[in-house]
């Protein structure tokens, strides 16, 4: 006989499949009621709408270092049941396990954006940046001529570390989406054994009984099952998984 807490650690915060559909229907639910207040606001993740983003146009010396375009698709509803599509297309025989290939297909699929928007967003702090290093100047070099030269001498260097910025945000997004993310939280193997590990605990609870057990400090109530339903209750979680896949 084995003491239920032994094989059952707490569980953290996953929710069952059909949970998680239900949310995302609140979700979308929530977010129709909110399109008519919302209307224009589309792209105000990338807008920095608190600011008057310089015009481009203005700034030629920049045109082959930033982005001009700041329109970028939003993301689209329903990423379970994509999800979903994704895990059964990469099943092997082992129907009950997480094939190898899901989490790097779904991260770079999920990712596929951010090259484009770290460079709007990049691109948007170096307008801000340019235009105010040129109207400090404006300030301080009252005398055209003297703006002039000094506006030449630091221009070039200047449109260098623009540059070299946009290269290093390019290459750590490349980093990101194309070797192992690093950045995943990773707990994440450790939650996913402790959820599967609460579920079970769910499983046997009904099938747990009070004994007393002698211990250092006398007698104690402890709960505890039988091996055989151990067996009995995992069988049952990967069957009910195996179903839910199938589904």
């Amino acid at each position: 006989m084995v003491p239920v807490g032994v094989v059952t650690p707490a569980s953290p915060d996953f929710h069952e499949e059909e949970e998680v559909e239900e949310e995302e229907e609140e979700e979308e639910e929530e977010e129709e009621k909110g399109e008519g207040e919302e209307e224009g606001d589309d792209d105000s993740i990338l807008q920095l709408d608190a600011f008057d983003v310089p015009d481009s146009k203005a700034f030629p010396d920049l045109e082959r270092i930033i982005v001009s375009d700041w329109s970028i698709d939003l993301p689209q509803k329903g990423i379970m049941k994509w999800i979903k599509t994704i895990h059964q297309s990469s099943r092997g025989l082992d129907l009950g396990s997480l094939g190898h290939g899901v989490l790097p297909s779904v991260f770079r699929e999920q990712s596929a954006k951010w090259e484009m928007i770290a460079k709007q967003y990049l691109s948007k702090i170096i307008l801000f940046v340019h235009r105010f290093i040129l109207k400090a100047l404006e300030v301080v070099c009252a005398d055209t001529q003297v703006l002039q030269l000094v506006s030449s001498a630091i221009i070039v260097e200047l449109c260098a570390k623009y540059k070299d910025g946009m290269n290093q945000a390019t290459f750590l997004v490349n980093v990101e989406r194309q070797l192992k993310p690093y950045t995943l939280n990773h707990y994440f193997n450790h939650n996913q054994q402790r959820s599967h590990g609460a579920r079970i605990k769910e499983t046997l609870r009904p099938k747990a009984r009070q004994e007393a057990h002698n211990t250092g400090w006398g007698k104690r109530k402890m709960l505890v099952i039988n091996l055989s339903d151990v067996a009995d209750a995992v069988m049952l979680r990967w069957s009910e998984q195996c179903a839910c896949a199938e589904n």
